[in-house]
């Protein structure tokens, strides 16, 4: 924790595109990245790869950056976009 900030969070999603869900969201003006902002020439499967996580993750990494400011409100708009990014990005890749 005394290395990293916490205003940033990644997670992996299983079996979705996280390019995809990007730009979902960047089409609703949510801006999010995929993979490590160190690692967005090296591929995204390092992160994944650290992690242990398996192939279904790989493609799923998104990272999302946010400041001190954000209310609940604001989060919970985000978050349902994200649920339906989610939900879109899966229908079309069944």
């Amino acid at each position: 924790p005394e290395e990293s900030s916490p205003y940033i969070v990644s997670f992996s999603l299983k079996n979705v595109r996280g390019e995809g869900i990007v730009h979902y969201l960047e089409s609703k003006d949510i801006i999010i990245g995929t993979g490590s902002a160190c690692s967005a020439k090296k591929g995204l499967k390092r992160i994944p790869l650290a992690l242990g996580l398996d192939k279904e993750y790989y493609d799923g990494m998104l990272r999302v950056s946010y400041d001190a400011d954000i209310n609940k409100n604001d989060l919970d708009i985000a978050l349902n976009i994200l649920n339906d990014a989610i939900k879109v990005e899966r229908e079309l890749h069944k």
